[in-house]
């Protein structure tokens, strides 16, 4: 018979996956860094957020970002 703290962790599981989703997280970061991403680019950040760990693709925004202007490509692909 599962207890009560079984039950809040199943409560906060479901909050908090609602808000916690990584393409949001994503495009306010880009917004943040002023980085143009195109919604591929933002579709494989996304899958790679959730392979490995938000905060890398987070870093290959900033990444892509430098790789963009060098190239003088807008927006990041």
């Amino acid at each position: 018979m599962p207890g009560y703290q079984d039950n809040v962790i199943v409560l906060f599981k479901a909050r908090t996956s609602k808000y916690m989703n990584p393409k949001n997280s994503l495009c306010c970061r880009c917004e943040e860094e002023d980085v143009e991403m195109s919604e591929d680019a933002i579709f494989l950040l996304t899958k790679i957020a959730q392979e490995t760990s938000l905060r890398y693709s987070i870093q290959l925004i900033t990444a892509s970002s430098l790789v963009c202007r060098k190239r003088k490509v807008q927006p990041c692909e």
